[in-house]
């Protein structure tokens, strides 16, 4: 599935709580891959577009193939800037290939931010935000994203700090 420049003739806008790492009742946390590494990716319903953290785009050495700065909005109004995009990038998802377009931008959290952008491209999507379950179809086989779940994260929370106190 791949996303072209333009989908969305909106200025991007990103939620603030995804801006401060924060996960609400209408995100999903999933794991992917990006270039060979593991990234932590946010589904929000609450932002236009995609973004990708700058530490991520570093981690993984991708720079922007367009250097047109970009005004993004802040759910506060706040107003910040992209140093540009990178267009195409291949990504997974649960071991799911994805390309989308990514707008460079600093947040916490996550290393990935997927929002309307790439949601649109899927077509009909079942979202259960309880179970944390997104069932869609990619031709004729049905995807069902499974999201982290809090218990998932005080595991992972222990794991980080066991690996930090070594």
């Amino acid at each position: 599935m791949e996303i072209k420049e333009g989908t969305l003739d909106v200025a991007p806008e990103i939620s603030l709580y995804a801006i401060v790492g924060f996960q609400t009742p209408k995100t999903m946390r999933v794991w992917g891959g990006l270039l060979g590494h593991s990234i932590l990716v946010l589904v929000d319903s609450g932002s236009t577009h995609n973004f990708i953290s700058s530490q991520a785009a570093q981690q993984v050495n991708l720079r922007p193939n367009s250097n047109r700065k970009l005004e993004v909005i802040v759910g506060s109004g706040e107003k910040l800037v992209s140093p540009g995009k990178c267009s195409e990038v291949h990504f997974k998802l649960q071991k799911i290939p994805f390309s989308t377009v990514f707008f460079y931008i600093t947040f916490k959290g996550y290393d990935v931010m997927l929002g309307t952008q790439w949601l649109q491209t899927l077509g009909t999507i079942q979202w259960d935000f309880e179970k944390l379950l997104m069932t869609f179809w990619r031709g004729t086989k049905e995807v069902n994203l499974c999201g982290i779940t809090s218990s998932h994260n005080m595991v992972i929370n222990t794991i980080s700090k066991a690996t930090k106190s070594q």
